[in-house]
């Protein structure tokens, strides 16, 4: 099974040219806030509610448990283990970001599902697109999946949901799911309504309660990175 960070990247990156759907930035940020989700699902982190015995209410703290044995979480546990005290996510998704998309994408091309592919100018490589190996394969069954739960002839599982939640704070949902004979504006509600809880029944709720404080804060931090550019 593919990690969510990596069945983010693919939701993010068209699967023809290669191109990815939103800023690299924006990317890495999203795929990173996967990576603290699949954490907080697996049991290896929680972001601490109220009455925390140790940590402070919204923040990230890593449990005493064995290391999952992969090595894109493993670097995360190792990166927020790091931190002199337990920090908001908002706060650590940067710094999990960092590298990480190369990371995914090296992991997706040896895997098969995507391929390298440079683009170059005057000799030199500029920059490289990754597309699906298979049109039909792995980019194009996850899509048909986030396609249905948002159009709603699928009831999302706590994965579904938790990549609906992702891809929706970076504002991407339409983009992915294409032509459902909605509106953009009508799309997001639906994906709201996924990410936030109130479609897929309890499991989906306990997962996205744990998860919501990090699809927040890959929204704060993609803002964030807009009114960085924007006013520089």
């Amino acid at each position: 099974m593919l990690l969510l960070a990596e069945e983010t990247l693919l939701l993010l990156t068209d699967p023809v040219t290669g191109r990815a759907l939103t800023s690299g930035e924006r990317v890495g940020l999203a795929a990173a806030g996967a990576v603290l989700v699949e954490l907080v699902l697996s049991g290896h982190v929680d972001i601490a509610g109220p009455g925390h015995p140790l940590v402070a209410p919204g923040r990230v703290a890593v449990r005493p448990v064995p290391a999952t044995g992969d090595p894109v979480l493993d670097e995360a546990l190792h990166r927020l283990a790091l931190d002199a005290r337990p920090r908001k996510p908002q706060e650590v998704l940067p710094r999990l970001a960092k590298g990480l998309r190369d990371a995914l994408h090296d992991r997706l091309g040896a895997s098969g599902v995507l391929r390298a592919e440079p683009v170059r100018a005057l000799g030199v490589t500029w920059t490289t697109r990754w597309p699906a190996v298979e049109p039909a394969g792995p980019s194009a069954a996850l899509r048909t999946r986030v396609r249905d739960v948002v159009a709603g002839s699928r009831a999302p599982d706590a994965r579904d949901a938790t990549l609906v939640a992702v891809v929706h704070a970076v504002g991407r949902v339409p983009d992915v799911v294409g032509d459902l004979g909605l509106s953009r504006g009508e799309v997001r509600r639906r994906a709201a309504a996924v990410a936030e809880g109130q479609v897929g029944g309890e499991a989906v709720r306990r997962a996205i309660a744990a998860a919501e404080a990090v699809t927040a804060a890959v929204a704060a931090a993609t803002t964030a990175s807009v009114i960085a550019t924007t006013s520089s």
